[in-house]
């Protein structure tokens, strides 16, 4: 009689001991399946970072915006078709929360029309150079590729970031009264580093006479 009670125990024993393998080869699969998922959703959707870098720069909200920058190049801002290594302020994520604090006016480039130095704050500049117009509710959106509706303000983005990849937001501007002439582009220029995303450079253009 003891004999069978140990063979039963001893059965029962090495059935646990199956389903426990059996669970755990389970488990690893689903873990494998959950890693995979995870690379999958890691993918980078440039259109889907752009709609949230465009949001955050509506609403001036530096602390999110400075999150998708370069953490070592920084981001190159132009304010007109064509970039200028020399004279495009390149700026740091440090260096936009504290001019953010200080509104101090220094100098962002040159007016590609009349020479001028671009001398303003942070904040100001946003509203002349970067977001101009409503880009989020009434621009178009494309991925590497740029709209040359003007002779006189061609872009030069794939000449300057000929490894990169960016998001063009256009708006054709108001047709029935200005003839399309008030249009404006804002580009987002992204360099990809082992599947991150950083921003680093905004292109701002319009008409050109």
């Amino acid at each position: 009689m003891r004999i069978k009670f140990l063979s039963f125990v001893l059965l029962i024993a090495a059935s646990l001991e199956l389903l426990s393998c059996s669970s755990g080869v389970e488990k690893g699969k689903n873990q494998i399946d959950t890693i995979s998922k995870v690379d999958t959703l890691a993918e980078i959707d440039l259109m889907v970072v752009s709609e949230k870098i465009m949001e955050a720069i509506k609403e001036k909200d530096y602390a999110t915006f400075v999150n998708y920058i370069h953490p070592s190049e920084g981001v190159r801002f132009s304010a007109s078709s064509a970039i200028d290594l020399k004279n495009d302020k390149v700026l740091t994520k440090e260096q936009i929360l504290d001019m953010n604090k200080t509104k101090k006016k220094f100098k962002w480039g040159i007016h590609e029309s009349i020479g001028d130095p671009i001398v303003m704050n942070l904040d100001k500049y946003f509203d002349e150079f970067v977001y101009d117009v409503d880009f989020v509710k009434v621009a178009k959106k494309q991925k590497d590729a740029i709209t040359n509706n003007n002779p006189n303000s061609v872009s030069n983005i794939k000449k300057i970031y000929p490894q990169s990849e960016f998001v063009e937001f256009f708006y054709a501007g108001d047709g029935k009264k200005f003839d399309g002439l008030d249009w404006r582009a804002l580009t987002l220029i992204f360099k990809i580093e082992n599947k991150n995303v950083y921003l680093i450079g905004i292109s701002h253009r319009q008409w050109e006479s």
